[in-house]
């Protein structure tokens, strides 16, 4: 089931990267290499914001981040948005499935394969098994920011969308002929809206900069991301019925932003002593992707980068913890 891993992997350092020189010179240089083996579509996000996601004293609300992925699968058979239903305060929630043009076409019968494969009621036997992975996708889910004054994951989303749908490199279309990502621009919309309005609120002033006065989700504040297991909220409780009961994810990227002090990134392993109430080969698994990663971004002299440390595996409550009880690997 994970014979894709090595092209997950790359499609989350560049992620990274993303994430890493957003906002910096070298981001514009980046995007400039890119450029050079995009298609004269889909239009960049810049066309649609008026500036690129990152610039200094800009932030995408969530009218605009969606009307974005609307424009993108207008603009691309890479892209195809769905909206799961209205949020806390009545926004739309919605996701982006990316992929190769025929996995775009053909997302139903993607579906079933998963489904199949996460219950092995459903499969008569080792060779209907082998046959299910041969003719599957890697279903892969990555989620940004459920914690709205991590602001810096929602905007990313747009420019992660854009490059995948429009890149004609050879590696990024082997990536999409074998993934289909299932892109949730952000967890929490409301917050979005919250945060962007705050910021817009105190620009230029002495407040600039400060968090909103006010918690990013109407009723759980940062503990939206405490209810994956008792599942309270409106939000929370879509996701879990695409995760759980349609696409079943093999792997789950629950993209989060460090504060202002110490490391920039946190990349699996968790630190020990594990949880023995998860599979050790999930364990594992989860380590071996975050240990590619992490040289990836060694490689790329990316700085700030830290592993076993901080976070472990003891607490369920969280959107990167609950697939670990799904057999599915989840990462921070």
């Amino acid at each position: 089931m994970f014979r894709h891993r090595a092209a997950f992997t790359y499609l989350v350092f560049v992620l990274l990267i993303n994430c890493s020189i957003l906002s910096s010179a070298a981001h514009a240089q980046r995007l400039s290499n890119i450029n050079s083996s995009l298609a004269v579509t889909p239009p960049a996000p810049r066309d649609r914001l008026g500036f690129t996601p990152g610039d200094d004293r800009t932030i995408a609300d969530w009218k605009q981040i969606t009307d974005y992925f609307k424009l993108l699968d207008a603009a691309s058979d890479r892209v195809k948005v769905e909206t799961l239903g209205q949020t806390t305060l009545d926004r739309p929630l919605i996701i982006a499935y990316i992929s190769a043009e025929e996995n775009i076409r053909n997302l139903q019968k993607y579906k079933e394969i998963a489904r199949r494969l996460a219950d092995p009621r459903k499969v008569r036997n080792e060779v209907e098994r082998n046959e299910l992975v041969r003719d599957g996708r890697a279903i892969v889910s990555i989620s940004c920011s459920i914690h709205s004054t991590e602001i810096v994951a929602s905007q990313m989303s747009m420019q992660l969308a854009y490059e995948l749908a429009a890149a004609q490199d050879a590696e990024t279309r082997e990536i999409l002929q074998n993934t289909i990502l299932i892109l949730i621009p952000s967890a929490n919309p409301d917050g979005i809206d919250i945060v962007a309005d705050w910021y817009r609120k105190t620009l230029g002033t002495q407040y600039e900069g400060t968090e909103p006065p006010e918690i990013y989700h109407h009723y759980a504040g940062h503990d939206d991301n405490r209810d994956w297991f008792m599942l309270n909220l409106k939000e929370t409780q879509m996701i879990t019925r695409l995760f759980w009961k349609e696409w079943f994810p093999q792997i789950v990227y629950d993209v989060h932003q460090q504060g202002a002090l110490g490391s920039r990134f946190f990349i699996p392993p968790f630190y020990d002593p594990p949880n023995p109430r998860i599979a050790p080969l999930l364990l594992r698994q989860v380590g071996l992707l975050g240990h590619k990663m992490a040289a990836d971004l060694q490689a790329a002299n990316q700085k700030g980068v830290v592993t076993n440390a901080m976070y472990d595996t003891w607490w369920h409550g969280g959107f990167r913890t609950a697939p670990y009880f799904h057999n599915s690997i989840g990462i921070l």
